[in-house]
């Protein structure tokens, strides 16, 4: 969970509230469903990274697009309440699943679906961030990703 904990760090009570002002949602309600959205996105991850094609995608895509300077714009990132990039990352990890995946989210954090989606499109560029950061710092290779997300 190493990961996930980089991240938290990041997410504090002004970035949440900033991410609740660009969803339209109270601060609690972003709170509860960033718990839900953030194992849920690196479970997806971690699912992927399993396979050997699917860890040899993943380690391409924090090559090319993912080196950790998304950490340093979290403001900016979250005050747009999602991106069409972390539309398309959703997209690539839970595939025909995102539908479902997005409302277990708006379940547990007491939101509709849209919006937790948005939430997770805002969030998906920080945990690629967060990993390719890790990934570049570490020297790790297709291989160890999985570690990374456990």
């Amino acid at each position: 969970m190493y990961i996930m904990q980089s991240i938290m760090d990041q997410l504090d009570d002004r970035a949440v509230g900033k991410l609740a002002e660009g969803l339209g949602i109270d601060s609690g309600s972003a709170q509860q469903a960033v718990t839900a959205a953030l194992p849920t996105i690196l479970a997806g991850l971690q699912r992927n990274a399993a396979s050997d094609d699917g860890a040899a995608a993943l380690d391409r895509a924090l090559d090319k697009d993912h080196d950790g300077s998304v950490l340093g714009q979290i403001g900016d990132l979250l005050g747009q309440g999602g991106s069409s990039g972390g539309a398309a990352i959703l997209g690539h990890v839970f595939g025909n699943r995102r539908d479902r995946v997005e409302k277990g989210v708006s379940s547990v954090a007491g939101i509709d679906s849209g919006t937790a989606g948005q939430l997770m499109s805002a969030l998906a560029p920080l945990v690629l961030g967060a990993l390719g950061k890790a990934k570049r710092e570490s020297g790790l290779g297709p291989r160890d990703l999985g570690g990374l997300l456990e």
